[in-house]
């Protein structure tokens, strides 16, 4: 008798203002996972506008009903400001966090689990326009990965990914 595969359940936690990317991104090359079973999960079911407005996600279910997901892969975007002291959301990640085998984030994502602790002594990445909303999050060592020879090159990789070290 062959035994049914237990289902890999994968929690992309939604908040208002997320970048949509973020969220859809991974969800888009994750669904593809065998056996994998993604969950959109917030403070309540229901639908959450994104960051620039013309979209809507629908969070499919409660933090609550979603106790030990495998994995969680936070999105980023301007809504993660106000939850670095949502304490709902802080205490959830903590808690499934024991027995995630990955936790995990885009982009500002990396805020919050920071903020809920996880990324003390460890290195995050983020566009370089993140590294002005850590301050918050304590003293960060910065540094753009590669080699900037000139100013015009400086100009350029405004956008480019920095390192972030946290140091809390």
């Amino acid at each position: 008798m062959m035994m049914a595969k237990k289902k890999l359940e994968i929690a992309i936690p939604i908040f208002h203002n997320l970048t949509a990317l973020d969220a859809i991104g991974p969800y888009d090359v994750l669904q593809l996972l065998p056996n994998a079973q993604i969950k959109f999960v917030s403070h309540k079911k229901g639908l959450l506008q994104t960051f620039r407005g013309s979209l809507y996600l629908q969070a499919t279910a409660s933090f609550e009903e979603v106790p030990n997901p495998q994995v969680v892969l936070v999105p980023g975007g301007p809504g993660t400001t106000p939850l670095m002291q949502d304490e709902v959301l802080l205490n959830w990640l903590r808690k499934v966090h024991e027995t995630t085998l990955f936790t995990t984030s885009v982009c500002t994502g990396s805020h919050l689990l920071a903020a809920a602790g996880f990324l003390k002594g460890l290195e995050a990445t983020g566009t370089r326009m993140t590294c002005f909303l850590t301050t918050e999050l304590g003293p960060l060592r910065r540094g753009l990965s590669g080699r900037v020879r000139s100013s015009q090159q400086q100009e350029y990789l405004q956008g480019s990914t920095w390192r972030l070290s946290w140091q809390l």
